[in-house]
Parts: C-alpha cells; sequence; structure tokens
C-alpha cells in the first residue's frame, strides 16, 4: 500500500490539515501527529464554521525550500508543480517529508541546480534538511532532474518505503532505494526502469499490485508539454504511452506495456 502522497506548491501549509491523516495512517506514521506534537507551533482551532483551521508553521519548522514553480513564466515547463510525500523513512514513527522541485528556465541556462529534498522529523516539531547524507538530492551520477511525480512503496518487501520519482524527457525516472537508516540508493538502472523512461516527460506515478501476486508493479503516465515537437523531428512526441512495469520479486521491473492490451499504449 502507497503512503500518503500529496501533490501541491504550498505543502508546508497543508501540514496542519493532514496531520490527522497521518496519524491514522499506521504505513506513514504511529499514533504521533505533526500537529499535536510541534512545540512551536500555535495549537489549531476550528474556523466559524466548524471546519480545520489552516495554520502556516514553516518557519518554525525550521524548513526552508523553495519550490520553483511559476505561472506567470514564459514557458509551460516552468509553470508546473511537482510533488510531495510524506514517509517515515527511518521507521521511527514519526513522518519525514520529501519535496520535489526542478530549475526554471534561467536557472538550467547559467548550470545551477534545483534540487529535490527530503526532511527529517526531529520529533519536536522540527524537521532537519538530510538530502544529501540520504542520497536522494540528486541522481546517480549528481546530476539534479526536473521532478515531477512522487511515488512510494515497500516494493522490494523490506519493510521500508522506496521513492519513485518522474522527469522530464532525456532524464529517466528515478527509483530511490530505502536502505535503512536514512540511506537511499538510486537504482533506477539496475531495477530496469530508467531505460524505457528516459524519452519521455513523465507525470503521475503509482505502485499498483497489477497481477495480484502480493508484489506491487509500478505505473506511470507521460506526456509532453510542447505540441510543437512534433512538427521539428525530435524523437519526442507530443502524445506519450503510458508504462507498466511488472515486479519480477528480485528488485528489477519488467516493462509490460506492450503486452497488456491496448489501453496503455493509447495515444
Amino acid at each position: 500500500m502507497a503512503a500518503l502522497r500529496i501533490r501541491s506548491t504550498s505543502a508546508v501549509l497543508l501540514l496542519t490539515c493532514v496531520a490527522s491523516l497521518v496519524s491514522a495512517s499506521s504505513q506513514v506514521a504511529s499514533s504521533h501527529s505533526l500537529q499535536s506534537n510541534s512545540r512551536t507551533a500555535a495549537p489549531s482551532a476550528a474556523t466559524s464554521s466548524g471546519l480545520p483551521r489552516l495554520v502556516d508553521i514553516a518557519k518554525s519548522t525550521g524548513i526552508e525550500f523553495s519550490h520553483l514553480s511559476s505561472p506567470e513564466a514564459k514557458y509551460v515547463v516552468e509553470s508546473m508543480s511537482g510533488g510531495v510525500a510524506l514517509i517515515d523513512c527511518n521507521r521511527d514513527g514519526w513522518p519525514d517529508i520529501y519535496f520535489t522541485n526542478a530549475p526554471s528556465v534561467d536557472i538550467a541556462l547559467t548550470g545551477k541546480k534545483a534540487r529535490s529534498a527530503l526532511y527529517r522529523n526531529n520529533r519536536d516539531g522540527t524537521f532537519t534538511d538530510v538530502s544529501d547524507e540520504a542520497g536522494v538530492a540528486v541522481d546517480q551520477d549528481g546530476n539534479a532532474q526536473a521532478n515531477m511525480g512522487a511515488a512510494l512503496d515497500d516494493y522490494n518487501h523490506t519493510g521500508r518505503f522506496s521513492i519513485a520519482i518522474t522527469h522530464f524527457n532525456e532524464q529517466y525516472t528515478a527509483l530511490f532505494r530505502n536502505d535503512g537508516n536514512m540511506n537511499f540508493t538510486d537504482v533506477s538502472y539496475a531495477s530496469g526502469i530508467a531505460q524505457s523512461t528516459t524519452s519521455y516527460v513523465g507525470w503521475s506515478d503509482e505502485f499498483i499490485d497489477f497481477d495480484n501476486d502480493g508484489w506491487d508493479d509500478f505505473f506511470l503516465v507521460n506526456g509532453h508539454v510542447y505540441p510543437q515537437v512534433d512538427s521539428i523531428g525530435m524523437d519526442s512526441k507530443f502524445r506519450e504511452p503510458k508504462l507498466l512495469f511488472l515486479n519480477q520479486r528480485d528488485g528489477k521491473f519488467q516493462n509490460i506495456s506492450k503486452q497488456v492490451g491496448p489501453a496503455i499504449q493509447e495515444l
């Protein structure tokens, strides 16, 4: 079963709202919640309508992360938001937070990087950036990627949630295997996922037991953002197929997209 995942550009603001969901999910956290255990954030109070009151607690948590998304920007690729994932990386019963990110056009042209980030829950309402030591900030070659969707799953039956991230074309979909103790390894190529995903613009992804064998498989949807690619002789196409990978139960996946019927390959 995949852990709780949120698609949002203002993830920290939403954390106080989803805290009750986090505490109810034994796959993500124990009975603790971010809000009720925060020593620095003001307690949430119901609004006059009886609905939960949202409180921005970003500054008090120690999270210093800026998701690069500019709806007013010239290029559509800069206007797209990425994903956020709540994951108990070290199995201490307290949910940690993984943010995806991608560079703007100006940042890419200057050679700078926009890194994704993993924040460890300090169990006192604050978080610490452990992205570099955990091995999830960049790909296996040390390059920042244009991150989009985030999916979490214990695909290899270790009791630990790993992280899969979709990306822009010419970048592979990344699979970071959770090795325990806040350590991850980029096994994108070793798992067989990277080879089939490099030419596509990946969006949402999900782990699901497609064949009901008790081992979660991997599904993702693709599609380019520029219709013009169809007329300029590029390998990429505007309409792109979905992809389905069958879990081989040994840490590897097989691309079975063309073997499971036309619905997967329809553009």
